[in-house]
């Protein structure tokens, strides 16, 4: 089995500096993207949490359960393991263990308008070679964000060259 390759986990913020014991987040923010640290401290169940652009999470300590709304089951979320979510997709997260062993995953959030600027910069820059296709970012090249536990198959047509 091939070992995954972990980032070190942050220092966990004194539960004196948190705002809430659930998700609490930290934030940077730069031009078209926000980077936010979630930490969660107490174990609870049924937690909604939505991103308003597209985001790359990564959980980095604890565990998690979670299902993404009318897409997957619930799953385990664990340490060097990751997510794409689409905006306004819903994950429903449980933390069974965080009173004994807090939770601490990353995410990153890009601007919408800055993926499709990038979109368009690529098409009128660099034209793919089939000239009847065109460089594009689609909701359906990520249909379904854990793609290995996902009962839809994965599309080709959303590959980029």
């Amino acid at each position: 089995m091939r070992k995954k390759s972990l980032l070190a986990p942050l220092k966990l913020r004194s539960i004196k500096d948190l705002n809430s014991l659930v998700e609490n987040k930290k934030s940077y923010t730069y031009n078209n993207c926000e980077l936010d640290i979630y930490e969660t401290h107490t174990a609870t169940q049924n937690v909604s949490l939505k991103f308003s652009n597209f985001a790359f999470t990564g959980m980095i300590r604890g565990k998690k359960e979670l299902r993404i709304a009318n897409k997957t089951d619930k799953f385990e979320y664990l340490p060097g393991e990751s997510l794409v979510m689409l905006p306004g997709e819903e994950m429903i997260i449980d933390f069974p263990e965080a009173d004994t062993h807090p939770s601490q995953c990353i995410a990153l959030s890009i601007d919408n308008s800055f993926i499709k600027s990038t979109v368009d910069y690529l098409n009128g820059n660099f034209p793919k070679i089939d000239t009847d296709s065109e460089w594009k970012f689609s909701d359906e090249c990520f249909s379904c964000s854990t793609a290995l536990r996902c009962p839809r198959p994965r599309t080709t047509s959303c590959a980029l060259p």
